[in-house]
């Protein structure tokens, strides 16, 4: 037999040209090259520069959600409490329903119990908002499903809720972009009025 083992018959000549053929087997890379970068440290510098666009389209959003919470609970600030399609017809009003989309980044499932064949589970998700213009938000969603009968359904039930959750703290967070916008803005004018 052979110094090594083939899947097919070589000719003497060539196997031994094969044998000369340095080895690019390596026992042990550098595993810095596996290695991703770190999303999360660049998400500020992606964000750094927001377009008119996106602050305009962020502040009627802003605009539209204050006016409605105001209707609803005369002039008290709850934005948690405004249902989720109500969000996302405001996102798809002033954004355009091809203007945001969101992706599933995590999905952890916690504290799943079974008794007496009922299941509960706890679940975190977090999501990348996009806008059109390319800026990023990333929330967090948690959502808890209790006494169901199969395990998928629990599953299932739980996972729903917290995307739902994390794609309306997504949504109602854009406002942080427009709040940092701001206060650079009134940096650069405190700047210029004790340079002049």
């Amino acid at each position: 037999m052979n110094e090594f083992d083939l899947k097919y018959e070589l000719s003497a000549s060539d196997a031994a040209e094969l044998a000369n053929v340095p080895s690019t087997l390596q026992l042990f890379p550098d595993v810095s090259l596996f290695e991703e970068e770190d999303e999360d440290t660049n998400e500020l510098d992606t964000n750094e520069y927001i377009d008119d666009w996106t602050l305009q389209k962020i502040g009627t959003l802003q605009s539209r959600l204050e006016s409605l919470e105001n209707k609803r609970y005369f002039g008290k600030y709850e934005s948690r409490s405004v249902a989720a399609r109500t969000i996302y017809d405001l996102a798809n009003d002033v954004f355009g329903f091809n203007g945001w989309s969101t992706t599933i980044l995590d999905c952890i499932f916690a504290d799943v119990t079974e008794e007496a064949e009922n299941y509960s589970a706890k679940c975190t998700v977090k999501i990348r908002l996009t806008l059109r213009s390319g800026t990023t938000s990333e929330h967090y969603g948690f959502a808890e499903a209790t006494n169901l009968p199969h395990k998928y359904m629990c599953y299932n039930k739980c996972k729903k809720h917290a995307v739902t959750d994390a794609t309306k703290n997504a949504i109602l967070g854009l406002k942080e972009f427009f709040y940092r916008y701001e206060k650079r803005k009134l940096e650069e004018q405190v700047e210029n009025y004790v340079l002049a």
